[in-house]
């Protein structure tokens, strides 16, 4: 890269070694520097479907981070960690262009990182389409202030009826998890992120997850055009800001009905089905969180048995959580075939997944033991 060959040494007051494990910046920030990787490893990390920590990708020496939000004076969509000790070049934008004069090959760089086109921005931003500039449709704003600390205001551009708004997303920082339940839910100390995993749109109310909200094909988006006035009908409110569990569980039905109008998706089905599970399980009602978790395992065992291109890590989430769920649902026989196709796999990548399996095959086979027992006893 032309920025460590050319004018390095008038560099170096920029340049700093951080510990793995700093945070360089937070998802939803918008960076005051520009960061280039001279030696270790930068990861981008978001707060993931299911509430923990996703890392999206990586940046190595020679490449640089945060360059687009901090020219742009746009929000971060992924917070930039350390994953390992770096040296990094980072360079304050009020002194990017005294150092542009030190490095000309730093100037290049930025020309060619920044070429790439643009998403819609904020509302009255221009925006580059193709070579032309136009002024970006207003975004529909949040209806209230938004808490900082724990939450950045993200945009959109809803892909069924063409309209740009704004919504909440939760930063990194704003993870405060309490306690962790064998099939991986976990109840949080003030905001839970999976409340805020699914975006709504606040005028048609298609939903999706934030991965997936604009890949829309052509028949998919026609499905949910024809399909617009049952949606509307299913909330009274905007979901585009602050979530209560009630509007948890509006979202979640939402996004049930629009993953039902597109390509057929089982993982998906099968993770939505369980969060209304957990969501009944906050509540307290028993119930409803066994009838929402029998519908999940259900799911989440057709897609494993359906699903020709599931993953390693993939295969073995579907059946540590078919086991448990069957478990929880008072089979344990039943749990224990499922359990140990996850608890014999000698991965090690994925050996915190397995201790968890042989976790709770033991518990399975306690309770089948006693199963046995209690049936003996009563004949």
């Amino acid at each position: 890269m032309g920025v460590e060959s050319a004018g390095l040494s008038r560099l170096a007051r920029f340049v700093e070694r951080v510990p793995a494990g700093t945070q360089i910046y937070d998802q939803g920030e918008i960076p005051d520097r520009i960061v280039v990787v001279l030696r270790g490893r930068l990861q981008f990390e978001v707060v993931g479907e299911d509430g923990d920590i996703a890392i999206v990708g990586e940046v190595a020496p020679g490449q640089m981070a945060g360059h687009v939000a901090a020219v742009n004076a746009r929000p971060t969509s992924a917070a930039a960690c350390a994953a390992e000790d770096t040296i990094l070049l980072s360079i304050p934008m009020d002194e990017l262009a005294a150092a542009i004069q030190d490095s000309p090959g730093l100037a290049t760089e930025l020309r060619e990182a920044l070429q790439t086109p643009r998403q819609s921005g904020r509302a009255g931003v221009s925006r580059d389409l193709g070579g032309d500039t136009e002024r970006a449709p207003v975004s529909i704003p949040l209806p209230r202030l938004v808490d900082d600390e724990f939450f950045f205001v993200d945009n959109a551009e809803c892909p069924v009826c063409d309209t740009p708004f704004e919504y909440l997303r939760i930063r990194t920082r704003g993870l405060r998890p309490g306690q962790r339940d064998s099939d991986l839910y976990v109840s949080y100390i003030g905001n839970d992120p999976t409340w805020y995993a699914l975006v709504a749109c606040p005028i048609c109310s298609y939903t999706s997850y934030h991965d997936d909200f604009s890949a829309l094909e052509a028949e998919e988006r026609k499905r949910l055009v024809a399909d617009t006035e049952r949606r509307r009908a299913m909330t009274a409110k905007p979901l585009t800001g602050h979530r209560t569990a009630e509007d948890a569980e509006s979202v979640l039905e939402l996004a049930m009905e629009c993953y039902a109008l597109r390509h057929p998706n089982g993982r998906r089905h099968a993770v939505l089905l369980h969060r209304r599970a957990w969501l009944a399980r906050a509540k307290g009602d028993k119930q409803a969180e066994l009838l929402w978790l029998e519908r999940a395992r259900d799911a989440y065992q057709d897609a494993y048995e359906r699903d020709p291109d599931v993953s390693e890590e993939g295969a073995l989430r579907a059946a540590y959580l078919i086991g448990d769920l069957t478990l929880r649902l008072g089979d344990p026989h039943g749990a224990s075939r499922w359990l140990e196709i996850c608890a014999k796999s000698t991965s090690k990548e994925h050996s915190g997944l397995v201790r968890m399996a042989r976790e709770r095959l033991f518990d399975a086979r306690e309770a089948a033991k006693a199963q046995s027992g209690a049936v003996r006893e009563a004949s």
